[in-house]
């Protein structure tokens, strides 16, 4: 009698595991696609880590500038060098220091950046803040105002144009007022969802890439769990 059972119930096992193989599967790509997307709405930080700094001491010498160019918020990559012409690019400039205080800190826009502004000079923000929808220029215009009285760091919005796409961003500023004048770009961030507001200082999420390649592994390991004959027991 129990041997009668044993050979009804091997296909009724058998069935059971699939399915749950089956959910198992499905729930890990569902986890795989849900990881994926946060990683494509993302936020895409640039650290600079070398030569974002620059400085002015020298008494009629010539204004010293320094430009980001060729930012890439596909790669998370960009340049550091002279003005970029056909490039989403920004960049910042020093005057000597005979020029008058409010103009000796000022922006390059170049092509498809612009300032977000606070009255007329490059509005400075705290972390946590939003940068989103407001007043930018299209011209170069000053810090002035707070950024003269030196600013460990401050940080200002920033707004990419791409087609009809708009994009935000916020970059971190170091300004020293002394003999020399510096200014040092610590780093910057866009969001890479047109139209999306970014939290001014907020990086990616460092979990996000973790939790592809985790899902990725787990779903591995079922599909090779499914490929494994079972063994029945006695």
């Amino acid at each position: 009698m129990s041997s009668h059972h044993s050979i009804h119930a091997q296909p009724q096992v058998s069935g059971f595991r699939r399915q749950r193989h089956a959910v198992l599967t499905v729930a890990a790509i569902l986890s795989c696609l849900v990881a994926a997307d946060r990683l494509q709405a993302a936020i895409v930080y640039f650290p600079v880590s070398s030569g974002g700094s620059i400085s002015q001491s020298g008494t009629g010498g010539p204004q010293v500038l320094l430009a980001f160019g060729d930012i890439n918020l596909i790669t998370g990559t960009f340049t550091i060098g002279t003005d970029n012409v056909n490039a989403p690019s920004f960049g910042l400039g020093l005057k000597p220091p005979e020029a008058p205080a409010a103009s000796q800190f000022f922006a390059q826009t170049n092509d498809g950046v612009a300032w977000l502004l606070s009255s007329s000079t490059i509005a400075l923000l705290s972390a946590g803040g939003t940068v989103g929808t407001g007043s930018y220029t299209s011209n170069d215009p000053n810090f002035g105002g707070d950024w003269k009285a030196g600013v460990s760091p401050g940080y200002a919005g920033l707004q990419m144009t791409s087609g009809s796409d708009t994009f935000y961003g916020w970059a971190s500023i170091t300004y020293v007022v002394g003999s020399p004048n510096q200014v040092t770009v610590n780093s910057f961030a866009f969001e890479n969802q047109p139209n999306t507001p970014i939290t001014v200082a907020a990086v990616p999420e460092p979990g996000t890439t973790l939790a592809v390649g985790a899902c990725t592994v787990g779903l591995a390991a079922i599909m090779l769990r499914r490929r494994m004959p079972h063994t029945s027991q006695t």
